[in-house]
């Protein structure tokens, strides 16, 4: 499934592959900014923990 934006609807559990195993477990331990990044490669931003900082800064 690639398709990040609803992958948390669908999976407990997720891999994440790079030409090797980045992470595998379950998808709230998995499913960072920073394991992304790691898979992905290059600058991504995860949508979700941005709108989690706006709302501990209250802004």
């Amino acid at each position: 499934h690639h398709d990040l934006a609803r992958a948390r609807e669908y999976f407990d559990m997720m891999l994440l592959l790079n030409m090797r195993v980045v992470a595998f477990g379950k998808t709230e331990e998995v499913f960072t900014g920073d394991l992304l990044q790691k898979t992905y490669g290059g600058r991504l931003t995860v949508l979700s923990e941005v709108a989690e900082k706006f709302a501990k800064d209250g802004n």
